[in-house]
């Protein structure tokens, strides 16, 4: 084999090598462009139960307020489906020692609706934390959203807790609040309820 042969062998297996290394390297970025889409999916999947359930002015960028904004979605499709049963799985157990006659309540909240829901516009997301050291111990989260109907404008207040470590069982919605979009704004802050101000049968 003469040194022709050689170096003809030498860049035939050098370029084999390069052809491998970007077959790899390809592969490994296939890889993590998959994962990547997954991940957006799964949580667009989150955020929009359903295709139809969007929130105007929504600030899903903002941890804190995509928490409150799915909290909101899950209360639209329980009013939409009329499932008392779902939102009452929302609330801790804590305010569902304190509220009283709240499967009533929640059947009058739903109820307080006329017409169908058209569009729901992000008013404020509000966050709370307590930290001890640099971990957070306590967090809750205030909703405030304008609800459109066919028939008119509510404003709907809640507050739920993200998490309690002293007090587990407070952990879930801690009271709703329904009203007329001008009738002030009274919220129910600080009282374990479910407060549908009084609407004009």
């Amino acid at each position: 084999m003469g040194v022709a042969d050689i170096a003809f062998a030498y860049i035939h297996l050098k370029n084999r090598k390069d052809m491998l290394m970007k077959r790899i390297i390809m592969m490994a970025l296939s890889a993590f462009i998959v994962c990547s889409l997954l991940c957006v999916c799964s949580c667009g999947a989150e955020v929009n139960d359903k295709e139809k359930l969007r929130i105007r002015n929504a600030t899903y960028g903002n941890p804190d307020c995509r928490k409150s904004n799915i909290m909101m979605i899950k209360l639209w499709s329980a009013v939409e489906e009329n499932n008392a049963q779902a939102i009452e799985s929302m609330f801790s157990e804590k305010a569902k020692q304190e509220i009283k006659d709240y499967e009533v309540k929640i059947r009058n909240f739903i109820g307080a609706f006329n017409g169908d829901i058209m569009e729901v516009t992000e008013i404020a997301c509000p966050s709370f934390k307590s930290k001890n050291n640099k971990n957070v111990t306590s967090h809750r989260m205030d909703g405030i959203y304008n609800i459109e109907t066919t028939e008119g404008v509510y404003r709907l207040s809640f507050c739920y807790i993200v998490k309690n470590e002293s007090n587990p069982e407070e952990v879930g919605l801690y009271w709703l609040f329904l009203r007329p979009d001008d009738e002030g704004n009274y919220n129910a802050d600080g009282d374990y309820n479910i407060f549908v101000y009084p609407f004009e049968e």
